[in-house]
């Protein structure tokens, strides 16, 4: 269903997207977005 609304959806293009502080908080969503399989 995510894929279906957001067919572009790298994990590579959303990181280097987010404007986040800590980089523990980055690798912990990139983690869990390859544990659910989404696109590199």
């Amino acid at each position: 269903m995510f894929m279906m609304s957001n067919p572009n959806f790298t994990i590579r293009h959303w990181s280097a997207s987010q404007p986040f502080r800590d980089e523990n908080v980055r690798r912990h969503f990139v983690e869990g977005y390859r544990m659910a399989g989404l696109p590199e």
